[in-house]
C-alpha cells in the first residue's frame, strides 16, 4: 500500500467517524475495552481448563489448614479411592504430597493433622522431608561404602569385605519384607523392629550350594548382620538426617562366648611330623597317578612343610613372589636355612607392612627343582608367584595356586593318612589355617627363649590376641609338667590322715 493510498484510507476514516459523531480518542477507548474483554475470556478460559484438569486429579478436597494451604483429596486418577495430603514444604521449596492408606474421612483427617505436625516437626530439627524405603536406605548406603573400597586393609573396605557386607545387609532386607513393611518409609517402622532380627536370622535354614541345609548360622555371625544394619543406620538414616534418634532402630545382639579357642583344629607337634611322614612315603606313591599329579604331590607336601614352619596367614602365603624372599642365615654345610619373606599390606589383615623370618630355604629350593621338572625356569628375584597353579595355563600366565585347591587337597590328605593309620586326629578337621595356629602353639610350648613381641611381630598379630586365644591351652598341652608331683603329694596326705586316725 503507497502512502497516498494510507491518507485516503484515513480521510475516508475520519469523515466517517464525523458522520457518526464520535471522536478519534473515543474509538482508541472502545478498541482498549474490546481487547480487555478479551484478554479476560483467554484467562477465564485458561482457569476453566486448569481447573477441569485439577479435578481430575484432587477429589473430595479439603483443606486442614487454609493458611498454610494443607488440604486432603481423593485421587480421581485411581481406582482405590483412598485420602491423599498435600501442602507446600517452603523449608525445602517443593510440593510434599503422601498416601494416607485410607478411605474413611475422618482416618484421613486425624492420618494427616498428625503427618502435618510430625513434618513440622522433624523440619525445625533439620530432617529432610524426603523418606527413604529400606532398600533405598541400602542402596545408598552401598553407594556411599563403594567410594570407600581399597586393597590396603584399613584404610576403607576391602572388595572382599565390601561384598561381605553385603551379604549380611541381604538379611535385613529379607527380615523388613517377611514382616510387611517392604513398602513403608523408615521413620515410620517402629524402632522395635531392630530387637528380633538376632532371632529371626537364626531360625532361617543355612544354604549351602544349591541345597537347603538346617545348620544354623553361629551368633558370632548373627551379629556381624545386626552390625551391619545398625551401622547402616548410624551412618545414612541417622547421620545424614532421614530419621531422629529416636526413629533410630534398637538392635540387640545374641549372646556367645567369651572364649576366643581357634575356631580351628590344631595339630600337635607329633602329629604334624606324622603326617608329614605320610606326605612323603605313602602319599606321591599313590597307584594309578600321573608323573604330572606326583610332581603336585611332592610341591605340596612342601607347600604344607612351609605353612607349618611360617606361622603365615594362606592369604599371605599363596600370594608370596620371589622376590618378596631374601636369604638370611645358612647351616654349618653352608646350605640356606632361614629366609625373610616381605609382606606388604595388601595381602597383610591389619594393613601392616611385615618382614616374617623361616627356616624354609630348602623347601623353596626343592620347588624350584620340581618346577624345572615341569620345564618352569624360576628366574632370579621374579615377579612370580611362589606356589603356582601347576597347569599349563596357571604356569605360563603366573596364577597362584587358590585357599580352595590347598584345602581340598588337606582334607583329601586327612581322610587317607587316617585311613591309612598313620595318624588319629579324632574329631578335628584340619583347615589351611590349622598350620598358622600349629605354629604359634607350637612356639608357645617349645621356644620358651623368643620374647613374646617378636613372636607377634613375626606373625602379625598382637600380644594381647595370642593370650586370649591360645594361653588357655598350654595348661592342657603341659598337663604332665603341671601334675608332675602332685600324686606324692596326694599319698602323704593320706597317709597323714591314717596316721591322725590311729
Amino acid at each position: 500500500m503507497t502512502p497516498q493510498d494510507k491518507n485516503t484510507d484515513i480521510r475516508a476514516l475520519s469523515n466517517l467517524l464525523d458522520s457518526v459523531g464520535i471522536s478519534p480518542k473515543d474509538l482508541v477507548s472502545s478498541l482498549k475495552v474490546i481487547a480487555d474483554a478479551q484478554a479476560i475470556t483467554v484467562e477465564n478460559a485458561k482457569k476453566a481448563s486448569a481447573k477441569k484438569t485439577e479435578n481430575k486429579i484432587y477429589g473430595d478436597k479439603e483443606y486442614l489448614y487454609p493458611n498454610e494451604k494443607v488440604f486432603i483429596y481423593r485421587d480421581n486418577r485411581t481406582k482405590a479411592r483412598n485420602y491423599y495430603v498435600e501442602w507446600w514444604d517452603h523449608k525445602n521449596n517443593k510440593k510434599f504430597s503422601r498416601g494416607l492408606k485410607t478411605t474413611h474421612r475422618e482416618t484421613a483427617w486425624t492420618k494427616a493433622d498428625e503427618l502435618w505436625k510430625n513434618h513440622y516437626g522433624r523440619s525445625n530439627l533439620g530432617i529432610k522431608a524426603k523418606s527413604l524405603l529400606t532398600k533405598d536406605l541400602m542402596q545408598k548406603y552401598e553407594n556411599e561404602r563403594r567410594k570407600e573400597i581399597s586393597n590396603i586393609p584399613h584404610t576403607g573396605i576391602t572388595p572382599r569385605s565390601f561384598d561381605a557386607m553385603v551379604i549380611r545387609l541381604k538379611h535385613w532386607e529379607k527380615y523388613i519384607e517377611s514382616q510387611g513393611l517392604k513398602n513403608t518409609a523408615i521413620e515410620n517402622i517402629d524402632p522395635d523392629i531392630g530387637i528380633g532380627f538376632g532371632k529371626w536370622i537364626k531360625a532361617q535354614e543355612v544354604i549351602t550350594g544349591r541345597k537347603k541345609g538346617k545348620k544354623q548360622r553361629s551368633n558370632s555371625t548373627i551379629n556381624e548382620c545386626i552390625g551391619a544394619a545398625e551401622k547402616m543406620y548410624k551412618e545414612i538414616a541417622l547421620g545424614m538426617r532421614y530419621i531422629t534418634p529416636n526413629e533410630m532402630p534398637r538392635f540387640k545382639k545374641l549372646k556367645i562366648q567369651r572364649d576366643k579357642a581357634p575356631k580351628r583344629d590344631i595339630l600337635m607337634r607329633d602329629e604334624f611330623h606324622q603326617i608329614s611322614k605320610w606326605m612323603k612315603d605313602h602319599y606321591p606313591h599313590e597307584k594309578g597317578i600321573t608323573e604330572k599329579e606326583y610332581i603336585k604331590r611332592r610341591v605340596y607336601n612342601l607347600t604344607f612343610t612351609i605353612q607349618m614352619l611360617s606361622g603365615m596367614r594362606p592369604k599371605e602365603l599363596i600370594e608370596t613372589r620371589w622376590n618378596d624372599i631374601s636369604s638370611v642365615t645358612s647351616d654349618k654345610k653352608g646350605h640356606g636355612r632361614d629366609v625373610i619373606i616381605h609382606i606388604d599390606s595388601t595381602r597383610e589383615k591389619r594393613g601392616i607392612t611385615r618382614d616374617t623370618i623361616a627356616p624354609i630355604a630348602q623347601q623353596l629350593a626343592a620347588i624350584k627343582r620340581w618346577y624345572k621338572e615341569l620345564g618352569h625356569i624360576v628366574e632370579p628375584n621374579s615377579d612370580e608367584y611362589v606356589f603356582l597353579k601347576m597347569t599349563e595355563k596357571g604356569m605360563k600366565e603366573n596364577e597362584h595356586i587358590t585357599q580352595k585347591s590347598m584345602n581340598d587337597r588337606l582334607k583329601k590328605i586327612q581322610k587317607d593318612a587316617q585311613a591309612d593309620g598313620a595318624v588319629n586326629l579324632g574329631n578335628r578337621e584340619l583347615s589351611n589355617y590349622s598350620a598358622r595356629h600349629y605354629y604359634i602353639t607350637d612356639q608357645l610350648l617349645n621356644n620358651d627363649k623368643i620374647p613374646m613381641a617378636v613372636l607377634t611381630r613375626n606373625v602379625g598379630t598382637s600380644t594381647t590376641y595370642i593370650d586370649e586365644t591360645y594361653s588357655h591351652v598350654i595348661p592342657l598341652m603341659k598337663s604332665d609338667e603341671i601334675t608332675h608331683n602332685i600324686g606324692n603329694h596326694e599319698s602323704t596326705i593320706f597317709e597323714n590322715i591314717i596316721r591322725v586316725r590311729k
